[in-house]
């Protein structure tokens, strides 16, 4: 029961983690959409990021699942620790992508990593540890726990 809750903990962790990393979606303006779009343009991997939760979720602009897996692949591409969290999540369930169960474990161990070498910098690798071995144990229920939280 105890791993169970310390898994819930870990989880509830990348959740918070990825909506902290994307919380420029949650409403935006036009003028919001326009420097958002500029930033992700020019490089920014929390806009590029954010602007992927903008077309997933239809926030601001119109949904379009291809341009949020583009600029989450964007993200990721520089270490966006959400963007990875979120292709992983794409990839598992097939929601705007072809299922690809193997390519979303990966990309959710990856995130597991940057997680452990974030977490371990700050916290003597303690936490991040724990999620990594929790993750390759459980990473079926990481992902029905992540729909559930985001209300899917």
């Amino acid at each position: 029961m105890c791993k169970y809750a310390a898994f819930l903990c870990c989880i509830f962790l990348v959740t918070l983690l990825t909506q902290a990393g994307n919380t420029q979606a949650a409403s935006l303006s036009a003028t919001d959409v326009t420097k958002l779009q500029r930033d992700a343009e020019q490089g920014d991997a929390k806009a590029q990021g954010s602007l992927g939760v903008a077309y997933f979720l239809g926030e601001g602009l119109p949904q379009n699942k291809t341009k949020a897996l583009f600029w989450f692949q964007k993200a990721a591409e520089q270490g966006e620790l959400s963007s990875q969290v979120h292709l992983g999540i794409m990839y598992c369930t097939g929601d705007g992508v072809p299922r690809d169960k193997q390519k979303g474990r990966a990309l959710l161990r990856g995130a597991a990593e940057m997680l452990q070498k974030q977490t371990g910098e700050l916290e003597g690798k303690k936490e991040g540890s724990k999620l990594l071995v929790l993750y390759e144990q459980q990473y079926e229920t990481a992902v029905t726990a992540h729909n559930e939280l985001c209300g899917k």
